[in-house]
């Protein structure tokens, strides 16, 4: 597989739109509202902006009673739940239900969000959304 460390930390290429910055994510009855900052250097017109979802690869409805299976990286999957020219994106809470919770530190749902000019998709900015450890029962239906 890709190693998600690399890619994120990959160089901008000449041409092609840096990353989405200053990115706030608040709750809502909805689910997740995301909004960010356009690139710093956008090198042409954005078209279009892609949010991308950590999600669990091996979705099964029995309730895991150990974790540690499904937090290795090999069980993740990036899904694009945004795809449009604005600035924003609201997450609906049954995307979010097949979220992967990212235990390696706070449990968090981690999102990825690119820009794309003519020429292509820059680099993504991964951003990671601290969760409530009572509130992630209320996405596990």
């Amino acid at each position: 597989g890709v190693n998600n460390k690399t890619a994120a930390l990959k160089v901008t290429n000449p041409g092609y739109p840096g990353a989405p910055s200053s990115i706030k994510i608040t709750k809502s009855s909805e689910g997740a509202h995301l909004s960010w900052e356009p690139p710093h250097c956008p090198a042409g017109n954005i078209l279009e902006y892609s949010v991308c979802l950590a999600v669990r690869k091996s979705n099964t409805n029995a309730p895991t009673t150990d974790g540690s299976k499904t937090n290795t990286p090999a069980n993740v999957a990036f899904f694009r739940v945004y795809c449009g020219p604005a600035n924003q994106a609201v997450v609906l809470n049954s995307s979010l239900s097949a979220a992967h919770i990212d235990t390696t530190s706070k449990p968090a749902i981690i999102f990825r969000i690119a820009a794309k000019n003519e020429k292509g998709y820059g680099p993504a900015t991964q951003v990671r959304w601290l969760q409530d450890v009572n509130s992630l029962s209320k996405f596990k239906k």
